[in-house]
């Protein structure tokens, strides 16, 4: 999903709401949270592409989500149940869980 497309979702759902730059490939869907719609995403996802694209180690990506994205219209990160991730290892994307 491109950022246009999400930003296009939430135009209604929650115009406030805050989306992660850069995170378009890791946005899975809206939490619905007090009547209100947050971007939500794969935080496996997320970590893998700081460390896949800048370079950060797993320490310093999981601080740079945990201390970038706060507030009432923060994303959300999902740690997705690994028995439920589906996906080829030449997606590139994930990890192999299995």
């Amino acid at each position: 999903m491109i950022k246009e497309e999400i930003s296009d979702i939430f135009y209604y759902e929650n115009p406030k709401a805050l989306l992660a730059n850069g995170f378009e490939d890791a946005f899975i869907g809206i939490a619905h949270i007090s009547n209100h719609g947050l971007a939500c995403y794969d935080y496996e996802k997320c970590i893998w592409i700081l460390e896949h694209r800048d370079k950060k180690t797993r320490e310093e990506a999981e601080t740079f989500i945990q201390n970038t994205y706060r507030g009432k219209n923060a994303p959300i990160f999902v740690t997705l149940n690994e028995k439920q991730l589906d996906c080829p290892d030449e997606c590139g994307m994930f990890r192999n869980f299995s």
